[in-house]
């Protein structure tokens, strides 16, 4: 399935049906605030074993899978092994395969290399560059070698992520009430480009769905420092009386 820029540099993605494969909310909110609106279909798992579901009776429809490769008990690079072995019903082996993950490991990208991935894409990553990496991803050709290479592969597991970080003293967060949660500029935005001050426009949960901070948190600079090594975007907002 061809995604060409057209005259202005952006990509057609109207043909494209895409299946999003990540049991963290945020990267799949991250994904639909990339795609929304410019495909022909684009599906949710939340797990690599209901994406096994939705491609053995919609394998045939989808054109490319955007997945995370360090989910537990089975991975992306699990998937993407499955796929080219030819191990799924009625889904093409040439199917176009995006990993996407919060934290570059170089094992995870050889082996993505001997499995014929598309695309890897490491955040933090803004949602241009997203774009792009699919774009690019999708019209890449290869020569497609016998299940039996693929089987060969063996898919790194990741180590988890530890996100036990005591909270520093005086990092009490502030809440915003709800009636004056009606923020301006909400925006997805890098950890790290957060400037202090800033209203989390949704809840902010670590990479296993766990709550880190509720809606409607001021970002102080405590609270920056001490979710920075758990999530890499975050959905910010501004307060309605700044400005």
């Amino acid at each position: 399935m061809t995604s060409a820029p057209n005259a202005s540099g952006d990509f057609d993605f109207s043909k494209t049906s895409f299946l999003v494969v990540d049991d963290k909310p945020f990267f799949r909110e991250m994904v639909h605030a990339a795609l929304r609106g410019r495909t022909r279909s684009l599906r949710d798992a939340t797990s690599v074993d209901r994406a096994l579901e939705v491609l053995r009776y919609n394998g045939a429809d989808i054109n490319c899978i955007i997945s995370d490769w360090d989910m537990r008990p089975l991975g992306g690079l699990d998937l993407l092994r499955m796929v080219r072995s030819r191990m799924i019903t009625a889904t093409s082996p040439r199917t176009s395969y995006v990993i996407l993950t919060a934290r570059a490991d170089t094992s995870a990208v050889k082996c993505a290399i001997d499995l014929d991935v598309n695309g890897f894409a490491v955040a933090p990553l803004s949602i241009e560059k997203l774009i792009k990496t699919i774009g690019t991803a999708l019209r890449r050709t290869w020569m497609l070698h016998q299940p039996m290479h693929y089987a060969g592969v063996t898919p790194v597991v990741a180590t988890p992520l530890s996100v036990e970080t005591p909270a520093p003293p005086g990092s009490r967060p502030k809440f915003v009430p709800p009636e004056q949660q009606n923020l301006k500029n909400v925006r997805m935005c890098g950890i790290d480009a957060v400037q202090p001050g800033a209203i989390l426009a949704k809840d902010l949960r670590d990479q296993e769905g766990r709550l880190l901070l509720p809606l409607g948190t001021e970002l102080r600079a405590a609270i920056i420092d001490r979710v920075r090594g758990s999530v890499q975007f975050v959905w910010i907002g501004d307060s309605p009386a700044a400005g």
